[in-house]
């Protein structure tokens, strides 16, 4: 990794419509950032910076960025940063609280995070918050929310191995407990993405396949799979009962700049 692999672009594309991709200003490259959205508003927390030029020894420093984006001013605004440097996390925004969960901080040495943090964004004078102590440390991981669940789904672990490892944070209790696995082997947790909509919970796994959680929470049943299989991608809503599949990395054809639309069943299991 150098500087120069890390990308300054900043787009935006209309899914509704045949349009072009539209540049938009870009903040500072980093890689394995977490986007999500609140109101008009979009927020880009953490990520990885690289400081050395082409061909230097790796110089990787977890960051703690945290800028909202003004769709209308098409401006960012820094924001009060993290209390460490954060990378390969994920984020979620439920009820105008900002989740983060998982990953790493990488500088010196090799911290892992043992704590998700949370912030209110409906207050403009929040503070970071500690949630309670996780039973695991992972990054590479998708969160994803669904009823009152925090769901922290795959990754992989401080000691180096992939996961399909599925754990949740439980609103009301406060309380973090186990999930059922992601089906597969191997490297089928890592890279991982996952979005809840509309009370049901879906994911994906390195090998392109497409799954859902059963209502009652204890088992993940196949719905599909993806034409290209990738992994480090992001799933959002397509809306008309649908998924989109954004970008990430293909084990065979490398980085992806690829958009795929998944159908979904209204009476999926």
């Amino acid at each position: 990794h150098s500087k120069k692999n890390l990308s300054q672009k900043f787009q935006r594309i209309r899914l509704n419509s045949a349009g072009a991709w539209e540049s938009l200003p870009a903040g500072p490259g980093l890689q394995s950032v977490a986007l999500v959205h609140y109101g008009d508003d979009v927020y880009r927390v953490g990520g990885l910076s690289a400081l050395n030029e082409p061909g230097d020894e790796e110089q990787l420093v977890s960051v703690t960025d945290f800028a909202r984006y003004d769709p209308q001013a098409k401006k960012w605004t820094a924001m009060q940063p993290l209390p460490e440097g954060r990378s390969s996390h994920d984020a979620v925004v439920v009820e105008g609280k900002l989740y983060v969960l998982g990953g790493w901080n990488l500088g010196k040495e090799e911290t892992w995070h043992k704590h998700g943090l949370v912030l209110d964004l409906s207050k403009t004078d929040a503070k970071w918050e500690q949630l309670p102590e996780q039973p695991f440390e992972r990054r590479a991981l998708a969160v994803a929310v669904t009823g009152e669940r925090i769901y922290a789904i795959g990754g992989m672990n401080s000691h180096g191995e992939p996961s399909t490892d599925v754990h949740y944070f439980d609103l009301k209790k406060r309380t973090w407990a186990q999930g059922p696995n992601l089906p597969g082997k191997g490297m089928a947790g890592f890279g991982t993405s996952a979005v809840g909509i509309d009370g049901k919970l879906f994911a994906t796994t390195f090998d392109g396949n497409v799954y859902q959680l059963g209502d009652d929470g204890k088992a993940w049943n196949s719905i599909g799979k993806l034409q290209v299989p990738r992994f480090m991608h992001r799933i959002l809503p397509g809306g008309g009962e649908s998924l989109v599949i954004v970008g990430g990395a293909s084990h065979k054809q490398g980085h992806l700049d690829s958009i795929e639309s998944f159908p979904l069943v209204a009476d999926r299991p």
